[in-house]
């Protein structure tokens, strides 16, 4: 991967109940500090300036933890909305975008990506409009009815698990934005959706979601 270049706006996205959790994962203690705080500290020396968006309410409870732990990192926190996906545009809108800059839109419960993805990432976008992380899908693809009962069986050669960060030129995320993106699946899709093109970008590294307690020990044996 690369070792430098250009740099994104990161738009860190710290939503959602932590219902599958059981509880607030992104205020769980990982090696003495917030989960949140690890993503951070990671990726926001590699962007240009960064927004998390936080639950509405919760502002200055993430702005206290963000002070004592992140000292002198340029963040800007800005609540929320109901859904992901209007929590990501509250977020751009809170990024005050300019004209040929690109956004990195990002999962706060994604502790693990390396500031050297994002960089990867930035290019990619640059040349084509959008670029995701990708990791090749190895185990055999189903598609089931209702019951369970298996359909079809899916090629899983071009097939790949994406998460994130996301890095789009800004010209298409706000128009993305602007568009609705209620009811995709993520913001790769939001951009596709107005015509956008995004290509993925393979990487092995580890990026694991905080979804549930069990992913807590996974995470901590990578940091």
């Amino acid at each position: 991967m690369t070792t430098g270049g250009e740099k994104a706006v990161l738009i860190v996205v710290a939503g959602g109940s932590g219902a599958r959790f059981g509880g607030d994962k992104l205020m769980v203690p990982l090696r003495g500090k917030p989960v949140f705080v690890h993503t951070l500290e990671r990726l926001a020396p590699a962007a240009k300036r960064t927004v998390l968006v936080v639950p509405a309410g919760r502002e200055a409870e993430f702005e206290r933890a963000a002070a004592k732990y992140l000292p002198g990192v340029d963040l800007a926190v800005t609540a929320g909305g109901a859904s992901r996906s209007e929590s990501v545009a509250r977020g751009v809108e809170a990024a005050k975008l300019a004209p040929g800059e690109l956004a990195a839109i990002h999962d706060a419960a994604r502790p693990l990506a390396a500031p050297e993805l994002l960089r990867e990432l930035c290019r990619k976008a640059r040349e084509v409009g959008g670029a995701v992380p990708g990791f090749p899908q190895t185990d055999a693809q189903k598609r089931t009815d209702a019951n369970g009962l298996i359909l079809d069986d899916l090629p899983r050669e071009n097939v790949w698990n994406v998460g994130t960060p996301q890095v789009f030129r800004s010209e298409l995320v706000l128009r993305a934005c602007a568009d609705g993106n209620s009811g995709c699946l993520d913001d790769a899709e939001a951009v596709r959706r107005i015509g956008g093109k995004v290509a993925v970008v393979p990487t092995d590294r580890p990026n694991t979601k905080l979804t549930v307690p069990a992913d807590l020990k996974a995470i901590e044996e990578a940091l």
